[in-house]
């Protein structure tokens, strides 16, 4: 499979391999909001969910995560129309690095309303909160906050989805830097449980397996992997090396039951030497239709070599794989992979998914924020289709970042329907894109399902 080559254009370019009246995102951005100062990176981490109960995918877009104590989020509510481009709400706080990660969660307290965790990360303060939604957005400050452990708590965050299935979305939490008794920088993971009472006491954690493995650096929810009604969740240790001292990454799923995630595994995955399986972790829907939920792997820094005999062929293209659910969670190889067309492109540093055609079918975007060619690390956006037989092998549609050095933070990536036409919407956050307010100012834009 070779993607569609990059484009010089002055916006974000999108071409379908199917044909452009095929495609099932638009074409151009429907919805484009940038930061307003240098330097603010503005859509670092993007989310999207329906919080005021309309029916209506809303979208949130933190700034200013990096520069201290101007950390915040952008809330923009959906509608018939789509986005407005003037927010509903700015959100703030006293903490600093405000809005460092966003999670939309579904409804955490019950009351029928969507809620978002954002998490503040920055020098001494680690901290992560809930907004609870309502018909007039989110709340003006956290309704629920805890935190745990020095020194890098709610560097990583997402919806786990109801892993107890009590009838509350819970919420998951990293920690990569966490010193567990015995291993410096080991890692580890939190599973907070929601509810109208909900604890600020962990239900479940889990520590990484090897030193400075950097573990729950990246984690997420896997869906229902088994089909027993329970979410389930998966963690990566992008940092872990083997006994011989090469770097591959490694990957767990655990299963969800009524006392929560289980205490050990049922899926581990290491990958290849000198690689980092896990970059991007996550559920690919039903891929099939065959009533499980799939998982998704990136790996950022995969060597594919594809030309024999030249030095340097193949080098960190990056490959994302696919793995099919099963009643013994997912399977052991892979069902489908991708790799990246170019050296340099880093394939799968991101991932997100959603059924973007209404078919039934889960589809995957991934994201590839480093390739060359005449328009260099303006990122590369690829969707695939599922279908009865899995992922079509050819990309259904592809967008690039339209300008030089765009992709170089890589693309925050979240899907939901804002205008309700039962397509899934594709929100990008490109924090390193120059707009006018100046470098790295950072923008969002929305691609709408059709």
């Amino acid at each position: 499979m070779r993607p569609v080559p990059l484009l010089l254009c002055l916006s974000l370019c999108a071409v379908s391999e199917a044909g452009l009246s095929a495609s099932p995102l638009g074409t151009s951005p429907a919805w484009t909001v940038e930061g307003d100062a240098m330097q603010q990176t503005f859509g670092d981490s993007v989310a999207a969910g329906d919080i005021n109960g309309d029916g209506y995918a809303d979208v949130f877009v933190n700034s200013g995560t990096n520069i201290g104590p101007n950390g915040r989020v952008f809330v923009y509510l959906g509608g018939m129309s789509g986005l407005n481009t003037a927010p509903s709400q700015v959100l703030t706080s006293p903490n600093a690095g405000f809005g460092r990660i966003i999670a939309y969660l579904g409804d955490w307290n019950g009351d029928g309303f969507g809620d978002v965790a954002i998490s503040s990360n920055f020098n001494a303060i680690q901290m992560v909160e809930i907004r609870l939604g309502s018909p007039a957005g989110l709340s003006g400050s956290a309704d629920w906050a805890t935190t745990q452990d020095c020194c890098a708590f709610g560097q990583a965050l997402a919806a786990a989805g109801d892993v107890n299935r009590d009838g509350f979305a819970d919420l998951l939490v990293g920690n990569y830097n966490y010193d567990s008794r015995k291993l410096t920088g080991a890692g580890r993971a939190y599973l907070f449980f929601g509810g109208p009472s909900a604890s600020t006491t962990p239900a479940w954690t889990h520590d990484g397996d090897f030193a400075n493995g950097s573990y729950a650096a990246i984690l997420n929810g896997a869906g229902d992997v088994n089909h027993d009604g329970f979410a389930d969740i998966v963690v990566s240790e992008p940092g872990f090396y083997d006994l011989h001292g090469n770097q591959g990454g490694k990957v767990f799923v655990y299963m969800g039951s009524a006392s929560g995630p289980a205490a050990k595994p049922v899926w581990t995955k290491t990958g290849p030497i000198n690689s980092q399986f896990g970059s991007s972790v996550g559920s690919s829907g039903d891929v099939n239709g065959d009533g499980f939920a799939d998982l998704a792997v990136g790996d950022n820094q995969a060597n594919v070599g594809i030309k024999r005999g030249m030095a340097g062929t193949g080098h960190k293209r990056g490959k994302v794989y696919v793995y099919n659910g099963s009643t013994a969670g997912p399977s052991s190889n892979p069902s489908w992979t991708v790799t990246g067309s170019d050296d340099g492109d880093f394939l799968g540093d991101g991932l997100a998914s959603g059924d973007i055609n209404h078919d039934g079918y889960g589809d995957l975007i991934i994201s590839a924020p480093q390739p060359g060619g005449i328009n260099p690390s303006s990122g590369l956006l690829y969707l695939y289709l599922g279908s009865r037989s899995g992922f079509l092998n050819t990309a259904a549609w592809s967008v690039n970042g339209g300008q030089i050095g765009a992709g170089g933070a890589g693309f925050a990536l979240a899907i939901g329907d804002v205008d309700t036409n039962q397509r899934g919407d594709l929100v990008v956050g490109a924090p390193a894109w120059d707009g006018a307010a100046g470098q790295d100012s950072g923008r969002a834009v929305l691609y709408l399902g059709q």
